[in-house]
């Protein structure tokens, strides 16, 4: 089956994302001394779990099984919560030569903006919508932003069933309870919903991705070697199209890999 060979091939592609590693100009993540030479900082020792790689000075984190990454969050309660996951939390990204989830937003430039967008509560992500438009997600909501003046357009509260908010290609999904999928116009306000029966059960701890800019696909991290995923959305048609569920694990699939 053509789709089901996608997704196999993209799935790997999806674990395997291959990062370049920029000019460090300050001490690695996961350092806890490090020398200043010649404007060049040089770790000469790890925090405890990691591995300190002297050629390539940095601090290997080793705690975490293969295909897995050590993700530093802060809660809503500013508690600090590290776990081994498969996908990084939001803003970071999957750093292949430290095992680390790693900051991807660095801002060159600045500008004052609206009284809006400075809140204490938890911001859950940022991203462009549209090519136009910047949206915040908070908790219980999404504002857009003209990228132009950011000045605020407008906030868009979630509906009492929404669990989750992704943005895939530029278009949201939203994953409600039982199993609902929604696709949401967010500058039109208008939502196309599907319940699924025969899905991959989708709640709080499911996530999405697409997949050759084509299929979105639902994926459920079950344990670190078993994951399980589904295509559920066509994004070339723009129209919901359910694949069949396909079960992974990880060191399996690592196996063959290496063997082939």
């Amino acid at each position: 089956m053509i789709i089901k060979s996608a997704i196999l091939k993209s799935y790997i592609v999806f674990l395997v994302i291959k990062l370049s590693v920029e000019a460090q100009n300050q001490c690695a993540e996961g350092c806890q001394t490090c020398l200043n030479s010649n404007n060049q900082n040089t770790c000469t020792k790890c925090l405890e779990g990691f591995e300190l790689d002297l050629k390539n000075n940095l601090c290997i984190y080793t705690k975490c099984s293969n295909n897995l990454f050590f993700d530093q969050r802060q809660n809503n309660s500013n508690i600090l919560d590290s776990r081994c996951v498969a996908i990084c939390s939001a803003f970071s990204y999957r750093n292949q030569q430290s095992n680390l989830c790693q900051s991807k937003l660095k801002c060159s430039i600045q500008k004052k903006t609206q009284q809006y967008l400075k809140d204490n509560t938890s911001t859950k992500d940022f991203f462009i919508y549209q090519d136009n438009y910047y949206i915040i997600q908070k908790e219980d909501q999404l504002s857009m932003y003209n990228r132009n003046d950011l000045n605020l357009i407008k906030n868009m509260k979630l509906q009492a069933r929404d669990l989750q908010v992704f943005n895939v290609n530029s278009s949201i999904f939203v994953i409600g309870s039982d199993n609902l999928i929604s696709i949401w116009d967010i500058k039109n306000g208008s939502r196309i919903s599907k319940t699924f029966i025969n899905m991959i059960s989708v709640n709080s701890l499911t996530k999405m991705d697409s997949i050759d800019n084509r299929y979105v696909l639902a994926i459920n991290i079950y344990t670190e070697k078993e994951s399980e995923f589904q295509i559920f959305y066509d994004l070339a048609h723009q129209s919901f199209a359910l694949s069949n569920s396909i079960k992974i694990n990880t060191t399996v699939l690592q196996d063959n890999c290496i063997q082939q």
